[in-house]
């Protein structure tokens, strides 16, 4: 046998070892028994065509490369070298190169089907969809259509949402039950046309056939996410990112679930790792900005907002969220600016106009707030958001008559739920009737509606009013025939319900005209006593709110600005700050001037006990202030210069608390000046 047909066979035996060593994995040998085979027949075409194909298999591109070179030399006129390259081609990224090599392998042999459908995936790469599809039904015409490219020709259908393309994947699942690409793009496209259900099964039938997809963990994640499923949607996400952890798209819907979850630090981390795969998304930034600003980096949200703006300066999105972030630090000029470039973007957008309107009432210009909220209701009648926030500003301005009524909205917004447990009462007459008054918001809010349930009961109607576990003690206080239940807890029979913000409208609540008791609250007995002082005018002190509702309202203060008050000789000062802030008296080593209550609460009632033996409270805006009204006790409030609704403006009054003072912020948003004023009448107040 001559030399060159035994140097051939072992060539074609080291192939045959290489593939038998790359199914058991040991890729490094595989590739040395290639290497061994063109040793010997460096001259063969087909040894470095087949050497060529399993190296690009095994990942060496540029070896495959070289390899395919080669054989093309040598064999110019047979198009599965050609065909071969074009395949690495297109994996090297270089849809050109790729093009012209199918299309040369499709001149040789016209009938070449795979090369025709490498051509459809070169074009696909470079955005020519309809040149693609031509060369598929092409395919499809000749009868030479395989269920592989088939599926091909469906994902461009896709595309345009054509929606004969689930009869072309029908026919393939049908022909070919087991290929798990047909599945998985019949479930995508019951993704795309809303239909959950049978995306979800048909999702989770491709994982069947092939556990390992990462598009099919993907779009079961992408389903749960527009399903609201975010913690389900979460955990197919992960599970698609072990099999592609580089996925762009995966790590923003993961970015999706955790913000549907308001988990910020998971969304942040995310949404980092979504640019760090594709720099270019500007939704991936945005929401990156936002996560970030929930999470009280406002410095880092700016920037990445800014960032996000830089590449797409007329993204509305981005402008208005910047102007959000900038909007609670006080920057009223340039937030309005922002969502001024927004609406001028998109004048027909209702989020648009309703962030301007926002701006507006920060800057108190309530009058031009009405109308953007108003443009915006216009242009979508159901923003439940946008009538409510025109009603608050409605409020603000004193007309209660339209605001309250408008405040309705509120049972619009998804975050808001009445039960059902009767008819809405909406003040007929009661006598004999068992009405629930349904608790919502925050504690300062049922404090100050509480009052109407003594209207109610003066009607003679038997009242259950739903409560908070921390308001219990203290609601027993205002009638013994007036029945408690928790909040969320069924009332058993009733004829009427009624929230207690509701109360207001149904009674005609105008700012000349309130039901304002002097006192309608009181302490239960046996409650905590004041410890003593030594002399002086007894002032409570509340300097920070609730954090969760700070973000954008800024009711605290610190408790350095209240240092004068504390300080002033004649003052027996007492902290009756909660939460996590009381621990600014031993902070700031204030513990023997100013006498902490906090151990000595666990309720409100117990509040009310302390403020009760007090001669006045000072307090921003809080329950404790709201608290201190309802007990009829000398309050002196601190409203911020955009104050909650119910304080309205330029008035040092409110008809809701006969014994409570307003000293208001001014523009400059700060509270020095506020305390110094406070200090004044403190002073005139101790010498009297």
């Amino acid at each position: 046998m001559a030399d060159q047909d035994l140097a051939l066979r072992a060539a074609e035996a080291a192939l045959t070892d290489a593939q038998a060593l790359q199914r058991a994995g040991d890729t490094s040998a595989a590739f040395a028994k290639i290497e061994h085979a063109v040793a010997l027949k460096p001259d063969e075409p087909g040894v470095l065509y087949v050497s060529g194909v399993f190296a690009h298999g095994l990942g060496r591109l540029h070896v495959a490369r070289a390899f395919l070179q080669e054989a093309r030399r040598l064999a110019p006129a047979a198009p599965e070298v050609a065909f071969a390259l074009g395949n690495l081609r297109l994996e090297e990224s270089a849809a050109g190169s790729a093009e012209a090599l199918f299309r040369e392998a499709l001149d040789l042999s016209p009938n070449f089907a795979d090369a025709r459908r490498g051509l459809s995936s070169a074009l696909c790469r470079q955005g020519r969809y309809d040149d693609a599809e031509v060369e598929l039904q092409a395919l499809d015409s000749a009868g030479m259509l395989s269920p592989e490219a088939a599926v091909d020709l469906a994902t461009i259908r896709l595309r345009r949402d054509d929606p004969g393309v689930r009869f072309i994947l029908y026919r393939i699942v049908a022909q070919a039950p087991a290929f798990s690409r047909a599945h998985f793009v019949l479930a995508d496209l019951y993704r795309r046309l809303g239909n959950v259900g049978q995306a979800v099964a048909v999702y989770r039938r491709t994982l069947a056939i092939d556990g390992q997809n990462p598009g099919a963990w993907q779009g079961l994640g992408l389903t749960g996410v527009a399903a609201g499923s975010m913690r389900t949607a979460a955990a197919a996400l992960r599970r698609a990112l072990t099999l592609g952890p580089s996925d762009p798209v995966a790590w923003y819907a993961l970015g999706e679930a955790h913000r549907g979850e308001e988990s910020w630090r998971g969304a942040a981390t995310s949404y980092r790792r979504t640019l760090a795969a594709d720099p270019g998304r500007t939704d991936a930034l945005i929401h990156l900005g936002n996560a970030l600003d929930e999470l009280d980096e406002r410095g880092a949200a700016v920037g990445v907002l800014r960032t996000a703006l830089d590449g797409a300066p007329t993204n509305v999105m981005a402008l208005s969220n910047l102007a959000t972030v900038l909007l609670q630090d006080g920057h009223i000029g340039a937030v309005t600016g922002l969502y001024r470039q927004a609406v001028a973007l998109e004048p027909g957008n209702p989020v648009a106009q309703y962030n301007l309107a926002n701006a507006f009432r920060q800057s108190l210009d309530l009058a031009a707030a009405l109308s953007r909220y108003g443009r915006a209701t216009d242009l979508d009648p159901l923003y439940a958001t946008a009538h409510l926030n025109g009603a608050i500003a409605r409020l603000t301005a004193g007309d209660w008559g339209r605001g309250f009524r408008e405040y309705e909205w509120r049972w619009r917004d998804r975050r808001s739920r009445l039960p059902d447990y009767a008819r809405p009462w909406h003040g007929e007459a009661i006598r004999g009737r068992r009405i629930v008054l349904l608790g919502e918001q925050g504690f300062g809010d049922m404090i100050h509606f509480v009052r109407y349930a003594l209207l109610i009961r003066q009607q003679g109607a038997h009242v259950v009013l739903e409560c908070y576990p921390e308001l219990r003690r203290l609601f027993s206080t205002l009638a013994d025939d007036i029945e408690l239940v928790d909040m969320g807890t069924h009332p058993g029979a009733v004829d009427f319900q009624a929230a207690l913000m509701q109360l207001p409208l149904i009674f005609s609540a105008a700012p000349e005209v309130t039901f304002a008791p002097a006192r309608y609250l009181a302490p239960p007995t046996g409650g905590p006593a004041l410890p003593r002082p030594a002399t002086g005018i007894k002032v409570g002190f509340v300097w920070a709110g609730n954090p969760r509702i700070e973000k954008f309202h800024k009711r605290s203060a610190s408790l350095e600005a209240f240092l004068p008050l504390i300080e002033m000789p004649g003052v027996a000062a007492y902290s009756l700050q909660v939460g996590p802030r009381a621990a600014d008296v031993v902070r700031l080593g204030l513990s023997g001037r100013l006498v902490d209550l906090a151990p000595l609460v666990s309720d409100f009632a117990d509040t009310a006990a302390l403020i009760d033996q007090l001669d006045l409270v000072v307090a921003v805006d809080t329950a404790a202030a709201h608290l201190a009204g309802a007990l009829g006790k000398k309050v002196w409030m601190l409203p911020t210069h955009v104050p909650d609704w119910r304080w309205m403006l330029n008035r040092d009054d409110t008809p809701w608390y006969p014994s409570m003072r307003l000293y208001r912020q001014g523009p400059d948003r700060t509270w020095p000046p506020v305390v110094a004023r406070i200090a004044r009448d403190l002073a005139a107040l101790v010498s009297s």
